[in-house]
């Protein structure tokens, strides 16, 4: 039987240099821009008129109104808290809004998940709606 010579197997090929290098400049230059698109899209959102509009011991309801500032229809990440009279966090949700470009609309939003029920004449204290941003460092 003859005899064969295997290579060697897995065969190592370092990166090179400049392949790292480059790596690393796309990567910060990946956290620069969307540094910037969060930036532009906080500048580019008003949401006021926030309201707690109904609410029970198992559900709440929250209406605001959201206007987009920009020339083309957007969609946000959007972070509502509900807080209670002592301060407790009762609940949170992350939710997705589409608005149209230029416009301001009326929404509400119902959190029917709460950390904890609301005790017989316990009424929600605030709630506050924020842009959610992503972090990557």
């Amino acid at each position: 039987m003859p005899a064969i010579e295997r290579m060697q197997f897995p065969r190592r090929y370092p990166l090179k240099d400049v392949v790292v290098l480059l790596a690393v400049i796309g990567v910060a230059v990946g956290i620069l821009v969307h540094n910037c698109a969060q930036r532009q899209a906080s500048q580019s959102l008003r949401i006021e008129d926030i309201q707690i509009s109904n609410y029970a011991e198992q559900y709440v309801e929250v209406s605001f109104r959201i206007t987009n500032l920009t020339d083309s229809e957007q969609e946000y990440r959007l972070l509502l808290t509900l807080y209670a009279d002592d301060g407790q966090v009762l609940a949170s949700s992350l939710f997705m809004v589409t608005v149209a470009a230029g416009k301001s609309e009326q929404r509400s939003k119902l959190l029917d998940r709460l950390n904890r029920r609301l005790k017989p004449g316990e009424k929600p204290d605030k709630a506050t709606i924020e842009l959610y941003k992503r972090r990557i460092l």
